[in-house]
């Protein structure tokens, strides 16, 4: 059985090696990046909204969420401006609004499951 603690470790984890992959994909150059079938905007909200959902739910103060989310903004806008510095890649505002709507949606996910998970565990006390 996973505890709460482990739980969290593991969503810590998760959320490292998320923003590990977010910066190496997102300064690779076009040609080799995987090919996916599917939107670039949908990837960016995918992706932002993925790694938020797990460090919601691996940092559950709201300090820490807080930091998450405007961490994830501003890495989101450094990744931007770095694509524009690059030859084959370029800055995209409607990628950085991608970015921002995945960030909202994971917070809003990682921020119900902990409170269906903190009520779930207080009704069986």
């Amino acid at each position: 059985m996973i505890t709460a603690a482990l739980g969290r470790n593991i969503c810590r984890g998760a959320f490292g090696v998320g923003v590990v992959t977010i910066v190496v994909l997102s300064l690779l150059s076009q040609p080799s990046m995987p090919d996916i079938d599917m939107s670039d905007k949908t990837g960016h909200f995918l992706a932002y909204g993925g790694v938020m959902t797990v460090g919601g739910l691996g940092f559950w103060s709201d300090r820490q969420r807080i930091i998450l989310v405007i961490g994830l903004f501003l890495l989101g806008i450094t990744m931007e401006l770095l694509q524009g510095l690059t030859a084959d890649r370029h800055m995209s505002l409607l990628d950085i609004g991608a970015n921002s709507g995945g960030i909202l949606t994971g917070l809003i996910l990682a921020v119900s499951i902990t409170w269906a998970v903190l009520w779930q565990d207080a009704k069986k006390a």
